[in-house]
């Protein structure tokens, strides 16, 4: 694992951050102490095309429903507050 200062870690950021992407570990160091590590995020899963098609028909067939009367903006707000508690 390398150790960088704050300062050098501030105008290397893109590099490092390239660094870590590829697996390295990076200490970044305040008066030579160790303040944060700089690591790869684990992969974002992602929704087979199977998946998505499955969550579209269900939101076609809630919307299409006649007891229910969503609007597109109350459908839309419902996705981004799910998105967001995702994270």
């Amino acid at each position: 694992m390398e150790s960088v200062g704050i300062f050098h870690a501030k105008t290397h950021l893109s590099e490092l951050v390239e660094r870590a992407r590829k697996g390295e570990v990076i200490e970044i160091t305040r008066h030579g102490k160790p303040v944060a590590r700089l690591t790869a995020s684990p992969p974002t899963p992602r929704k087979s095309a199977a998946e998505v098609d499955q969550v579209l028909a269900e939101i076609k067939r809630i919307r299409e429903s006649p007891a229910n009367h969503l609007t597109q903006d109350f459908v839309v707000q419902a996705i981004r507050e799910a998105r967001e508690a995702r994270g």
